[in-house]
């Protein structure tokens, strides 16, 4: 086989790094790594097809443990699960199936697509489809129960200590230091066992907790007490928020609850926009009244952590036509809150505090690419 007659290139979105003997080819825009020896990167160089080939798949699914888990895919460890090839050929299928060199046979465009189904596996699909594959296939464990538990421990209810406590919980403390909130109202929509709820009564607050799992909101108004007002959404209904009480409230406070108002589990369109959204939830809100939305970082979370930990760097392969993200893109979100009647005053991406013990490639991963950013809003005048 010579380079004149070869069927196949290195695709452009591959990088190689050294590990190992060997090499790891990473295609970041497929999520796909694998490493290769010496003889199959002289292959890949020169076309020659001398010696014996070895290559091993180091790509895992790494979000199986927390949306705000090492996202990159990559196996870190060394892998003993090498694959050796006597033919050339036989080593050069295995790496268009792994996406690292391609056929000009335009399977790999129609990879980058949706899944059909759960055991779709000829189609990348986006985050929420492949963590739900993960999930259900592999995991066996409902998704239901691994939101909660990824966030929290199960025997106490705590915020478990990854990012969500070193980033989203320590940037709430902060926010409502800041604030006034003795004898006030909040609506605390997404409010799931009632972690932030909790934050805003130490602080004199009455809150409005507003979630579908009335397992959830058990445990929040057993904990919270009398301060704690508790309403059910239906998903089901014609009108999920028709029970909102009528009441004025300071701050509506949401977190992570827009991942699944733009791009739905199923993909298909939410409940309702999420514009729509905004204008019930702000129906009452005061004229002081303040609207707090905080979200995964629409360009920075589920990008891949690499570089030295202490150094980390990263790539971006999406942000107008996305596949994988399932985070709204800046102009949606002011789109959103503009047509809600508000208007955004202050962005914040909050970094980690603490926490370099327990991970520290997360920890200065999320110190010098935020993975959540803040909209705070208020009524337009």
């Amino acid at each position: 086989m010579s380079s004149n007659t070869k069927d196949w290139i290195i695709c452009e979105d591959v990088n190689f790094t050294l590990a190992d003997g060997g090499m790891i080819a990473s295609n970041h825009r497929a999520k796909s790594h694998i490493w290769i020896n010496d003889q199959l990167i002289l292959l890949l160089i020169n076309g020659k097809p001398n010696g014996l080939f070895s290559a091993a798949d180091q790509t895992v699914f790494s979000n199986h443990e927390g949306l705000f888990a090492d996202p990159t895919c990559l196996n870190r460890s060394s892998s003993n699960l090498k694959i050796n090839f006597d033919n050339a050929e036989y080593a050069l299928d295995y790496l268009v199936e792994k996406k690292i060199i391609l056929r000009q046979n335009g399977s790999y465009e129609k990879y980058f697509g949706r899944k059909t189904s759960i055991v779709d596996f000829n189609h990348l699909g986006t985050f929420h489809q492949r963590l739900g594959m993960e999930l259900i296939l592999n995991k066996r464990i409902h998704p239901d129960e691994w939101w909660y538990q990824q966030k929290f421990y199960p025997e106490n209810g705590n915020v478990r200590d990854n990012l969500y406590r070193f980033v989203q919980f320590e940037f709430l403390n902060r926010f409502v230091e800041s604030l006034d909130l003795n004898g006030r109202t909040i609506l605390d929509f997404g409010c799931g066992n009632g972690m932030a709820s909790a934050r805003f009564i130490k602080s004199g607050a009455h809150v409005i907790g507003v979630d579908p799992n009335k397992n959830l909101l058990d445990h929040a108004c057993r904990s919270l007490g009398d301060q704690f007002t508790p309403i059910i959404m239906d998903l089901d209904s014609d009108d999920p928020l028709d029970n909102l009480p009528d009441v004025e409230v300071y701050l509506v406070w949401m977190a992570d609850v827009f991942l699944y108002y733009f791009y739905t589990l199923d993909g298909k369109d939410p409940i309702m926009k999420p514009s729509q959204l905004l204008k019930r939830l702000i129906g009452n809100l005061a004229d002081d009244g303040r609207v707090i939305i905080m979200l995964p970082h629409g360009v920075f979370w589920l990008a891949p952590w690499l570089g030295d930990q202490l150094r980390p760097y990263t790539v971006v392969t999406e942000y107008v036509n996305r596949l994988n993200s399932v985070t709204p893109s800046l102009s949606e979100i002011s789109e959103a809150v503009s047509n809600a009647g508000l208007c955004v005053t202050r962005i914040h991406e909050p970094l980690a505090e603490g926490g370099i013990d327990v991970d520290t490639r997360a920890y200065h991963f999320a110190n010098n690419f935020p993975l959540w950013w803040v909209f705070e809003c208020c009524l337009e005048n």
